[in-house]
């Protein structure tokens, strides 16, 4: 398992597991290795197959690391859910040792563009990026700042405070390059940035 930490009993095969789940819960056959990669665009999957995934998702369920649940409006028929505890936020904190004030989430509603994240300057590093780069943001002086105390970023965590950035969505014109993109990072929106495996190319 690539640049894990090994300071929890979890298994590699955990580890990845809770690499597809640590932004939000998933479907059964999301965490299913023929599926895995096309869902997470991680370079790497699990070594389970369906039985051996089944019985570790119990395993995890029972320690109280991993919640599993019915979703009833799931468009398959298989509706069997599952996502991280905050112990088994937790336990993935100290395997992949993430530094949230460099977080960050940029989405599109509609007609308005977003970025959140727990620190403000790294919201407007991003955004500033974002509208360098014709990435769908307006000038940072068009877009309005809210701060969200006690907010649920995660599924399985409540950060202290996130800032949310908005404005216009923006035509897309991608004026810069993703070598000039990793130049300027100061952020992280997945795993691969989080442990900067550009670099590694």
């Amino acid at each position: 398992m690539k640049d894990r930490r090994h300071m929890t009993d979890l298994t590699d095969d955990e580890v990845a597991l809770f690499d597809a789940m640590w932004d939000g819960d998933c479907a059964f056959w999301m965490l299913q290795r023929a599926h895995y990669q096309a869902v997470t665009d991680l370079p790497y999957t699990h070594g389970l197959d369906d039985l051996a995934l089944i019985e570790t998702l119990k395993r995890l369920t029972e320690r109280g690391l991993v919640r599993s649940y019915l979703y009833v409006y799931a468009e398959t028929d298989d509706r069997r859910y599952f996502g991280l505890t905050p112990e088994g936020g937790a336990f993935w904190e100290l395997e992949r040792k993430p530094d949230w004030d460099t977080f960050c989430y940029s989405s599109e509603r509609g007609t308005r563009w977003f970025v959140e994240s727990p620190s403000k300057e790294t919201a407007n590093a991003f955004a500033q990026w974002a509208f360098d780069a014709g990435w769908g943001a307006s000038h940072r002086d068009q877009l309005t700042l809210i701060e969200k105390p006690n907010y649920r970023f995660l599924t399985w965590y409540d950060f202290p405070v996130v800032y949310e950035l908005s404005g216009v969505l923006q035509p897309k014109t991608y004026r810069l390059d993703w070598d000039t993109y990793h130049e300027r990072r100061t952020w992280w929106l997945d795993i691969p940035e989080l442990l900067d495996w550009h670099l590694f190319r």
